[in-house]
């Protein structure tokens, strides 16, 4: 599978507006990229998977943290081929073994702010 890498300027726009009015609203924004097999990694060379990272993180580390977080689990070692229901989907047992550990991560975050 070969994937197009590149980010139309449409698509940033609307993100950045999404954002805005987010930011507008004040309202929280959870970014989450979720577990890749290592086929799916494979496809991306380490500068390009760094430059997704690092577009994303602009966003987070130029504003306000406390409205904009990203937990980013593409290489998480905790997920196998057998969490998957295709090459980029999780199956149900994959999915509900993603939902507990955001979970963990998220209730963990709550208590570090209070």
């Amino acid at each position: 599978i070969e994937r197009d890498k590149n980010r139309l300027d449409f698509q940033i726009r609307y993100f950045q507006k999404i954002i805005d009015l987010c930011k507008s609203k004040n309202i929280k924004i959870l970014i989450i990229m979720p577990p890749l097999r290592s086929n799916e990694l494979n496809l991306y060379t380490k500068s390009e998977i760094e430059e997704f990272d690092l577009f994303i993180r602009e966003y987070t580390d130029n504003n306000n943290n406390n409205n904009i977080l990203y937990l980013n689990y593409s290489t998480s070692r905790d997920f196998s081929s057998e969490d998957f229901a295709d090459v980029t989907h999780l199956n149900e047992s994959g999915a509900n073994k993603f939902s507990k550990i955001v979970d963990k991560d998220l209730l963990n975050l709550i208590v570090e702010v209070q």
